[in-house]
């Protein structure tokens, strides 16, 4: 490979070049470093970047490399995460107007420098992680990497915008109703949210205690299975072929949603090419899940669940905090009892739904967004979150893989989803789609 691409290479080409020693992690540093340097300024998905201790990671792990000592595959890698995660001796902001220097590693990037992951440095977000449009008040918007003025999702969208530019190998991010699985749609990347509590939270700001999951984005599923190794536990062995059968579906809500013709278009069209490799089984339905519903509910428990967390902060640090956020906080807080009971039934229920759908088949399909990437001068539409927020109450694993789009056109992601604790599988069953679909 050409020294001067080597930020475009999937993390999977990369591991294998530190093995073979074609590659070391001290150039594979200084290029990314390059790349941040070069763009960041324009695409401002990067806000810390820890050029000394990066530098000194990967020296240590060449030095590990010549002694036949490395700590595995992920040995001097080099990874980006969201704002919201500590990293001991940087500062987290959680995308607010203050930050404070984290004293220690959250459990998850303990997990990754045990295996040698370096750190380049934190991703921007949405303020408090309570949007998604990565258009931060405090620092700044992030720009799409594949479309200047466009909006590259949120709330991780800083995560995606990192890895689409040639920041760093993969990223990590945060999801609540879909915040690491929707930018990855709109940057053309593979975006997992696992299953609710397959990865620890500790050291991270969550937003929604029983909804929250941390999670990768990454070039390719092939990526994502390399660096979900490290992190998820492992399941007993089940061979995943072409071969193998899968019960499938789509959902039947989403035949009357309101998809942007490109979306449609995109969607019907891997729909068509799964069942030249699978049958799809009948539609599934889910009388309990109102798309639209079911996320102002969620949308509501979030904002009040933030609002008596960020108590204090309101009342001693309010110029952190930026008045439409206010005005969000300021909702949740004053909703009544009676109000936030009922959104509770609401998405317990929708979640039910979605889990008793995947009693009797063993993936769900569906559009990851209803719509791909816009321009940050146009209304947001209220409907991102709609199909990405289902897999989050039902605690179940989901991820968004690229769809085959016309040339010149922004890409459209598909949500897979499976039953609760089957994301080794789910990782499997996506790379033989991400497969067909390219074929």
């Amino acid at each position: 490979m050409n020294q001067d691409d080597t930020h475009k290479a999937s993390l999977r080409t990369l591991v294998i070049q530190l093995e073979n020693h074609s590659l070391c992690a001290e150039d594979l540093i200084s290029a990314y470093l390059s790349q941040v340097e070069l763009h960041n300024k324009n695409i401002n998905a990067v806000i810390h970047v820890d050029k000394t201790g990066a530098t000194r990671a990967a020296f240590d792990s060449d030095q590990r490399r010549g002694k036949k000592q490395s700590f595995g595959a992920l040995d001097g890698i080099p990874m980006v995460v969201k704002d919201n995660i500590d990293i001991a001796g940087l500062p987290t902001t959680n995308g607010l107007g203050q930050s404070m220097v984290a004293e220690r590693d959250a459990h998850v990037v303990t997990q990754l420098k045990a295996h040698g992951v370096i750190i380049l440095g934190k991703a921007n977000m949405d303020e408090g992680a309570l949007s998604a449009l990565s258009d931060n008040p405090h620092h700044g918007r992030v720009q799409n990497p594949l479309a200047d003025g466009f909006t590259p999702g949120g709330s991780s969208g800083g995560s995606a915008a990192a890895v689409a530019s040639g920041f760093c190998a993969a990223a990590l991010g945060t999801d609540t109703l879909g915040s690491v699985r929707l930018p990855a749609a709109y940057c053309g990347l593979v975006g997992l949210k696992p299953s609710l509590g397959a990865i620890s939270n500790l050291g991270i700001r969550v937003l929604g205690q029983s909804l929250d999951c941390t999670g990768p984005i990454t070039r390719t599923v092939a990526d994502c299975k390399i660096l979900m190794q490290c992190l998820l536990p492992p399941t007993p062995t089940q061979t995943v072929s072409l071969a193998s059968p899968l019960l499938w579906s789509h959902l039947g809500e989403i035949d009357a949603a309101l998809l942007t013709p490109t979306v449609s278009s995109a969607y019907q069209q891997a729909l068509k090419q799964m069942q030249q490799w699978q049958p799809m089984s009948p539609v599934a339905e889910l009388p309990d899940w109102n798309p639209g519903a079911a996320r102002r509910a969620a949308l509501l428990l979030i904002e009040h669940e933030a609002a008596e967390r960020w108590m204090f902060d309101l009342s001693h640090h309010r110029q952190a905090f930026s008045e439409p956020l206010i005005k969000m906080l300021e909702f949740g807080r004053n909703a009544s009892t009676d109000q936030i009971d009922k959104a509770r039934v609401v998405v317990a229920k929708a979640g039910q739904a979605l889990r008793n759908a995947l009693t009797t088949i063993d993936l769900i399909v569906a559009p990851t967004t209803p719509q791909n990437a816009f321009r940050f001068d146009e209304p947001p539409p209220v409907n991102q979150a709609d199909f990405t927020a289902l897999a989050n109450f039902a605690g179940c694993p989901s991820i968004s893989i690229p769809c085959p789009v016309p040339a010149g056109v922004l890409p459209v992601g598909l949500q897979l989803i499976s039953r609760p604790g089957t994301d080794n599988w789910l990782i499997d069953i996506a790379g033989i789609i991400e497969h067909q679909l390219t074929k």
